[in-house]
């Protein structure tokens, strides 16, 4: 009695979830997970998936009804019927994927039987039915397939259940027992349209049939017995068809049918079903590591609220849920990993991703007065009571944001109203130590009462002029406010009034610009400033101030947090975290932390400090955990859940169960800083390629390199040749966000050290000499958990034919034997020799003492000519002093020369964009700017006009000294064209700058040739995803690749240069057009392409492309030092021919 109640509180029960019916979702994944799409286009050989299954490796397999599907992460690769090959895949229709202990697979096809597939030898074997053959399968429509305890396979069919077993006199011949219903008998099968096969925890194997439910009660008799268990509704209607079979944590079996779902008591045979979902066709049930129970239909993806006790239906805000809808789930599957797989019907396949995602994301909307739902961007969060967050908006209003209900209230000021806002402009948020909340406006102070929803009113100066810039509390927890960032006014609680209590301290005559302002225990105001930290004392009116003259990284002082150790923390723009060291004369000195020590980026907005003690920081496009003690950062970015958007000053806070908020440009992230868990599971390593001069062995080929399929390759043996190129691709078996696992690699024998692939998954040997080696792949998971067992493959290289031993033995006698006979003939050849030289010494002893006579006289002759020869010396001593004399004047001349050109390089650099001003205006670039002498005559120009930011490349005549004053004069043309002149058109711009030449270089007058080539574009955002480019080039191309590039496109310049005449009319035409975000352009003068190697050759704009598109994946730094180790390499053994300048950025 006692479970049959138990089993009817599983749908009638009467407790309520915060998150019922109308949220889809469940409370683990709401804005904590994302969808990811695979179709044809992916890879997939058909959009409808019947069956999902991860084998024993790793691999993800896909039944599809254009064959078989096998996925790791990377790519998928597609197995086939061969009607021409007995040993293929029986089918291409397939419904259903099993794998055996013993690692066999099964498939199970619609139309042609069952194949068994050994992954270890890549050996397929087709099972049909065959007529006359008892021993055959009952039917070749295949619907479901499982093993029992005993290891038996058990395959049901549309025409009956079959049993397959090992034959004990050959292990690998297959016996099938086909077992069919008999009318006459009520312990067979009540029906032979076999739908689902499952063996429970207790070791009971269920059989779900067209007519229903039958247990398997004695298996060892020749022909299997079974009971039926007539499933009946609360209506008292039998259900039938049963579809599907599962067994949760909890041991509740669910039974799913073309009727709806509902629970067996096996006990009593009682069966419960959901009523509200009862018109439900069951295709698959799961429970998921969480404990929730999934449930795939006809009608898409359902899940079981265990308070409500009902299914609900699966509601994604992304496109998925039309698809689910529309078509409905036919599989589902959780792999090791926890990546949950949905399968559907002519939609493809879905991973529903619940590990990366470790921030929730809220996106709360408004309407504006046109009825258009705008987001809001935050610039200031409050926690409020419960789940409501107070927020102040870019624009400055004031909104209430509960984000469980995700509702939102906008509060304004009602002038006929005055419990309602005193103005609509806000400009700041406090919440005090007692829990109030204080809104600062343009026009007073308000405080909330956030349970009734209206607020009191404070005017802290009897004039008109109440703008509340800041709201903070003293050491005695006397709520301040500052008015105008001049006055700061303290609440007198007896008078509930407020009273003029000091002036800040002005700097150079002016009162600084407050970015945050705190009071320490000791009363000194520690105020956060655009120009730097400023510590005040209120007692004796002195400060201290702080900037990056003394001591500071950055002068823009964000937020001033002191954590619960005590220590300050400062966070800067521009400059990172600062800790704060307090000396023993109370002066500071600063540590700071930046990108070298492992922070994302220096612009750090906010800091929020956990129950653990570590700092969480906000920044510009991501949020990082510090641990103070360990000194280490750990960084989050759009993978992880963070929003793809700026974080805002002020825009964070800390909820009272611990959660903390982060607001910004997309949203409001949101996460429990002790739930932040990495993704702990340890991916296998699987090599899945191995390619001979960049082509994959064929299975000739590979039958003498190793044994079996790669996927279980040990040793690879390969010929000499064969060594000369060879390639591994391998593979990190982690599904959650795939793209973001690593790799290293080691051939041990080889490699003196490891090589860090990052995320590649494939490497190359060129060369390697005959040996013994090992290969070792480590694998890490998207979160870096590494596999570091990873995978170790023995490479054994066998010898050329002049290596082997049996040569070299051969070798060795040969030349011993030749060196006998060389030996024995020389012997021969010295002795006749030397008895021709006895002879030849007498007759020379004669020509000597003739030869004698001569010399003694030559002699003489030299002593005379040697007097001669020291007379000439002295004087070609004297005349090289005279020499070294001109050439010391020459070098302090010379000297004085290059000082005066160094300084003209410094003034020539100075006209160049800064970096800060650069990546402000472009974000991620990159520029390569190396003159050929110590000036250039190639400058780049940079420049906002008209909402246009304005990007120039210019190669100037000549290079050196010549060129360099010729680019400060294309400088100054272009500074009066577009900043004084307001000129924004490409061409224009061009036209203009080509005529001005022309009349201040006297071009007409003198015919000079001088002048410069110019590439020009303007860009314009259009909005979030778009950006209009326009193009002039002057003899010089634009360059850009989009993310749906195959190739580097260009847009050629117009054939004219600035400063020349022509004899025919030529003009400079701008080319316009709309680029997506994330599109790179890059712009260029002649020097890089034409730069020569020691052959003679250019670089050519051809090779330039294909690099630039090779290269287009990288961070554009990384990008830079590709093009300028290419660079080095092509110009080494020859010298620079031209001034070098090549710029590229990312919109």
């Amino acid at each position: 009695m006692k479970t049959i109640l138990f089993l009817f509180c599983i749908f009638y029960g009467f407790i309520q979830t915060s998150f019922g019916q109308d949220s889809g979702i469940p409370s683990n994944l709401k804005h904590k997970f994302s969808t990811k799409k695979y179709t044809t286009k992916n890879g997939l050989s058909q959009n409808t998936i019947w069956h999902i299954f991860q084998d024993q490796q790793g691999f993800m397999w896909f039944a599809s009804g254009d064959g078989l599907n096998r996925y790791d992460g990377k790519t998928f690769k597609h197995f086939t019927h061969d009607p021409n090959n007995i040993n293929s895949l029986g089918s291409n229709y397939l419904r259903q994927i099993y794998q055996t202990k013993n690692g066999i697979l099964w498939f199970g096809s619609k139309n042609k039987g069952i194949t068994s597939y050994n992954p270890k030898t890549g050996q397929f074997k087709q099972f049909a039915p065959q007529k006359n053959n008892p021993h055959s399968l009952t039917g070749k429509k295949i619907q479901c397939i499982s093993e029992d305890k005993s290891g038996n396979l058990w395959v049901g069919t549309s025409e009956g259940l079959n049993k397959l077993t090992y034959s004990t006199q050959d292990p690998d011949s297959i016996i099938i027992h086909p077992i069919v219903s008999d009318t006459s008998d009520h312990q067979s099968i009540s029906d032979n349209d076999i739908l689902s096969l499952y063996q429970d925890s207790q070791g009971i194997f269920w059989v779900g049939t067209a007519k229903g439910l039958h247990r398997l009660i004695d298996h060892e008799t020749s022909i299997p017995r079974f009971k039926r268990y007539p499933l009946i509704s609360q209506r008292n209607q039998q259900v039938s068809h049963i579809t599907s079979i599962y067994e949760d944590k909890q041991n509740r079996l669910w039974i799913g049918s073309a009727f709806g779902i509902g629970v067996l008591n096996r006990e009593t045979g009682k069966y419960i079903i959901d009523n509200k979902n009862k018109d439900l066709l069951v295709r698959s049930i799961l429970q998921d590591q969480d404990g929730i129970v999934w449930v795939g239909t006809s009608q898409g993806l359902y899940w079981f609220d265990e308070l409500a006790k009902t299914f609900i239906r699966f509601k994604d805000e992304t496109s998925f849920i039309q698809n689910t809808y529309e078509t409905g789930v036919m599989s589902l599957y959780e792999d090791r990993s926890g990546a949950f797989w949905v399968g559907t019907l002519g939609k493809g396949v879905y991973l529903i991703d619940r590990k990366s995602r470790k921030f929730s994301l809220y996106q709360p909307t408004l309407k504006n007065k046109q009825g258009q739902t705008i987001s809001i961007t935050s610039w200031h969060i409050l926690q409020g009571d419960s789940a409501n967050l107070w927020i102040r908006t870019i624009d400055n209003h004031l909104v209430k944001y509960n984000y469980h209900t995700e509702q939102v209230k906008l509060l304004k000021h009602d002038p006929q109203n005055l419990q309602s806002l005193s103005n609509d402009k806000v400009n700041v948020l406090y919440k005090d130590s007692k829990g109030r909340i204080w809104v600062g406006t343009y026009d007073g102070l308000n405080l909330l009462d956030q349970e009734k929803g209206f607020v009191k009113r404070y005017y802290p100066t009897q004039n008109k002029n109440n703008i509340i810039t800041k709201v903070f509390e003293d050491s005695e927890r006397n709520l301040l406010v500052c008015i105008n960032a001049q006055w700061i006014y303290k609440l007198n609680t007896i008078t509930d009034t407020f009273e003029k209590h000091l002036q800040l301290p002005k700097i150079k005559n002016k009162h600084p610009l407050l970015n945050t302002i705190s009071v320490h225990a000791d009363g000194k105001f520690w105020m956060g400033a655009r120009d730097g930290l400023l510590v005040f004392n209120p007692n004796n009116q002195q400060y201290q101030m702080y900037n990056n003259t003394t001591g500071l990284k950055s002068n823009s002082v964000l937020d001033i947090y002191q954590a619960k150790s005590g220590q300050i923390w400062l966070t800067t723009y521009g400059g990172g975290l600062s800790k704060v060291i307090i000396k023993q004369d109370s002066t500071l000195s600063f540590i700071h932390y930046g990108k070298l020590e492992g922070l994302m980026n220096e612009f750090v907005y906010g800091i929020l400090e956990d129950t653990q003690g570590n700092l969480w920081m906000s920044q510009e496009k991501g949020i990082s955990k510090f641990n103070p003690i360990t000194k280490k950062f750990t960084n989050y970015t759009i993978k992880d859940g963070i929003q793809d958007g700026e974080f805002n000053q002020d825009s964070f806070a800390k909820g009272k169960n611990g959660a903390l908020f982060f607001g910004g440009s997309e949203g409001i992230n949101a996460f429990y800083p002790e739930k932040i868990t990495n993704n702990n599971f340890v991916p296998p390593i699987i090599l899945t390629d191995f390619q001979i001069f960049n082509k994959s062995v064929s299975k000739q080929q590979a039958n003498s390199l190793f044994q079996g399929t790669i996927n279980y390759t040990k040793k690879i043996t390969l010929t000499y040749e064969q060594a000369k190129a060879f390639s591994f691709e391998f593979v990190a078996l982690n599904y959650i966000n795939s793209i973001s696992n690593r790799y290293k690699v080691k051939l041990v024998g080889y490699d003196k050290n490891w090589r860090n692939l990052g995320f590649r998954n494939f490497v190359s040997y060129t060369n390697i000499p005959p040996n013994t080696y090992t290969l070792k792949v480590l694998g890490a998971n998207n979160d870096g958990i590494w596999n570091t067992q990873g995978l170790n493959i023995t490479i054994v290289i066998l010898p050329a034919w002049w290596q082997t031993w049996w040569f070299k033995i051969g070798w060795i006698s040969t030349t011993v034997l030749l060196l006998v006979v060389f030996y024995r003939v020389r012997v021969a050849s010295i002795k006749r020799q030397k008895r021709i030289l006895e002879q030849k010494v007498v007759d020379r002893t004669r020509e000597v003492v003739v030869q004698k006579k001569a010399i003694t006289e030559r002699n003489k002759e030299i002593i005379t000519q040697n007097e001669e020869l020291r007379q000439q010396q002295d004087e070609i001593m004297a005349q090289r002093d005279a020499i070294e004399l001109q050439n010391n004047t020459l070098s302090i001349q010379n000297k004085r020369i290059n000082q005066s050109i160094r300084s003209a390089k410094t003034i020539q650099e100075a006209i160049l964009p800064f970096e800060v001003r650069m990546k402000k205006t472009l974000g991620e670039y990159f520029v390569i700017y190396q003159p050929r002498d110590i000036v250039s005559g190639d400058f780049y120009w940079l420049g906002e006009v008209q909402n246009k930011r304005i990007v120039a490349v210019i190669d100037c005549t000549g290079h050196g000294v010549p060129g360099a004053f010729m680019s400060m004069v294309g400088f100054t043309m272009l500074n009066e064209i577009i900043n004084t002149k307001q000129v924004s058109d490409p061409s224009d711009i061009l036209e203009q700058l080509r005529q001005d030449i022309r009349y201040y270089l006297r071009q007409d007058e003198t015919g000079g040739r001088n002048g410069m080539d110019v590439v020009l574009v303007t860009l314009e955002n259009l909005d979030s995803e778009q950006v209009r480019v326009s193009f002039a080039g002057a003899k010089r191309p634009l360059w850009y690749i989009q993310q749906n590039s195959t190739a580097t496109e260009f847009i050629k310049g117009s054939s004219v240069s600035i400063g020349i005449i022509y004899e025919e009319q030529r003009s400079i035409q701008t080319h316009t057009f709309i680029c997506p975000r994330k599109t790179l352009l890059y712009l260029g003068t002649d020097g890089f392409t034409d730069q020569n190697n020691i052959h003679r050759k250019k670089i050519g704009n051809q090779k330039l492309m294909k690099m630039l598109y090779l290269y287009r994946d990288l961070p554009l730094s990384q990008q830079k030092q590709a093009l300028e180790k290419m660079l080095h390499e092509h110009i080494e053994g020859t010298e620079q021919r031209d001034d070098i300048l090549f710029l590229g950025f990312k919109l």
